[in-house]
């Protein structure tokens, strides 16, 4: 169901959007080992890119066959995945250089720009190697703490959700799209971009505006 409710609206948007109806439409059962028939199957109908919406374990499966098999298709990949994990499960870091992965941070992980956030992982989770999942959360902490602040004294439940639904374009520091609610839209983060490997560092892949 997770991998369905990722697929059907990205499918739909695809033929809406852009006319483009997927050349082949492949599942891969959770749990699995293995997904040569998938990988050779792909192979085959040599697609222009892949949209992957697969769990952790599941992706890395598939990025390590589709490597042993020679499907060197660009591969994009959904929020859910790390891409360092993802190197790691696969086989290294030749495996994973075709994977793009929805990124919603400001920068990578080992970026400079982000030891403020990689400190506080490290801090409070001195045993967790520190990676993109360790700061997905940090996003809405900070904005909690906001919306606590601007609630004031005297907290009540709905004071919290009425401050929560004024947050406009907050700036976390920690995420590469402001937060902003309103009573009627809580998908508080609009916007991204992706993370891929130039060479052997991550990069970001701006999202490029319509012309």
């Amino acid at each position: 169901e997770w991998g369905k409710s990722n697929h059907d609206p990205a499918v739909a948007e695809l033929k809406s959007k852009y006319n483009l109806d997927p050349v082949l439409d492949l599942s891969m059962a959770r749990g699995s080992a293995d997904s040569t028939p998938q990988v050779l199957k792909l192979r085959a109908a040599a697609p222009d890119v892949i949209i992957a919406i697969l769990y952790p374990a599941e992706l890395a499966i598939f990025e390590r066959d589709a490597y042993k098999y020679g499907l060197h298709v660009a591969v994009i990949g959904n929020q859910a995945i790390s891409i360092e994990d993802t190197r790691n499960r696969a086989g290294g870091l030749p495996v994973v250089r075709n994977l793009y992965v929805y990124y919603p941070l400001a920068a990578p992980a080992d970026d400079p720009s982000m030891a403020k956030w990689k400190a506080i992982s490290e801090k409070y989770f001195p045993d967790m190697r520190v990676e993109t999942g360790s700061m997905l959360g940090m996003g809405g902490a900070v904005a909690m703490v906001d919306a606590l602040k601007r609630a004031g004294r005297n907290l009540t439940g709905q004071k919290l959700i009425d401050a929560l639904n004024q947050t406009h374009e907050l700036d976390t520091g920690v995420l590469g799209s402001p937060i902003s609610f309103t009573p009627e839209d809580h998908a508080g983060v609009k916007g991204g971009q992706f993370i891929t490997y130039e060479g052997d560092k991550l990069a970001l892949v701006k999202q490029l505006q319509p012309k």
